[in-house]
Formats: C-alpha cells, structure tokens, sequence
C-alpha cells in the first residue's frame, strides 16, 4: 500500500481551516452590514439579508422598530457558531433614540444559518 506524501496532508488541513475561517468571516462581515444598513435606516437593503423563510415577517418587525426609534450606533458583542457552522448567534447592543429623543441602549440576539452559500438572518430576540 501505498502512503500518502506529508505534504498533501498539511495542504488538505490548511485548506479545511481556511474554509472554516472564510466561513465565519463571512458572517461577522454579513452580520456587520446588516446592522449598518439598520443604522441608517436602510430598510430594503437590511432586508435582502433576511432567509427568504420568512423574510416578510422580519420585514414587518423591522418596519415596526423604525416608526419609533433612530439607531445611531452599534457594537457586535458576540458570535457563537454551532459545532457544524451552520448555524449562528450574534449579540448586538444599540444605542438608540426613541420617541421622547433620549439616548437608550438595548441588546438584539441575532440567530442566523448558513444558505445557499452564504449566511442569513432568520430571528432576532430583544432581550431585556
């Protein structure tokens, strides 16, 4: 039988670790963009990240936060992947101005999956 050459087996793991790496990159790029788009108050762009599963609800939830409040900045606290990385949440916290125009905070999870080749949101999770 026949061994395999050392060489191929360094390649072949430094080609699944770059894989993986452009995978989460991937989503900490994607989720960056759509939270930029949510801060100025790009709507129709936000939503063209949303998983066409329920992109209309996303798109009713998300029209409904914007009659009230302003984003003005945000900040990503947080990516966790699933073992598979196909899965993800990502922690953001905003800083907003509501109706009465004072300065707010709030934290959003946002639970993204892998598809079609790339990432797309598909919940999101206000917490208190």
């Amino acid at each position: 039988m026949r061994r395999l050459n050392p060489v191929l087996y360094i390649f072949v793991a430094l080609f699944i670790y770059q894989c993986k790496t452009n995978h989460v990159a991937l989503l900490n790029e994607r989720s960056r963009t759509y939270n930029e788009n949510l801060q100025w108050q790009n709507v129709a762009a936000a939503s063209m990240f949303f998983a066409k599963s329920n992109r209309l609800d996303l798109m009713n939830e998300l029209s409904r936060e914007f009659e009230s409040n302003k984003v003005v900045d945000f900040g990503i606290l947080d990516i966790a992947l699933d073992q598979n990385k196909q899965k993800a949440s990502v922690l953001v916290e905003y800083s907003y101005y509501g109706n009465d125009q004072t300065l707010k905070k709030a934290r959003q999870v946002q639970y993204w999956e892998f598809q079609e080749k790339s990432w797309f949101l598909t919940r999101t999770q206000r917490l208190k």
